[in-house]
């Protein structure tokens, strides 16, 4: 199944879906901070994804096709929080983000070596 990582629309928490040009840099920078740094709500979109088949038929899979729904939730479930990150900062989304914030003259580079390891940018 597809999820709202694998195109170029960021959907609002009240379901809204923006173009990533549209976005003011200051909500792609949270944003991505967010997504980097709370696997739980990348994790809660990617099931509410998966139940509500909202981008696709098919279920999600990091790999096989043939997996079952259930095992699909199953998947993102059994998912680190590690995992979770490397997962979503290799999906076409972020990539757009990050292109975008870089056209802007953003440094991503630094943004994201803030915010995954500088303790003043943690929660």
């Amino acid at each position: 199944m597809k999820t709202r990582f694998d195109g170029n629309l960021w959907v609002t928490g009240f379901g809204v879906a923006i173009e990533i040009k549209d976005m003011e840099t200051a909500h792609l920078l949270n944003t991505v901070k967010m997504l980097v740094q709370k696997p739980a709500r990348v994790q809660a979109m990617l099931v509410t994804d998966l139940e509500n088949a909202a981008f696709a038929s098919d279920v999600w899979t990091p790999g096989k096709a043939e997996d079952s729904r259930k095992q699909s939730l199953h998947n993102v479930t059994s998912l680190s929080g590690e995992e979770l990150v490397k997962y979503v900062v290799g999906t076409p989304l972020f990539a757009a983000m990050m292109e975008e914030l870089a056209a802007r003259g953003v440094n991503t580079d630094n943004i994201m070596e803030l915010y995954l390891k500088d303790p003043s940018f943690q929660l």
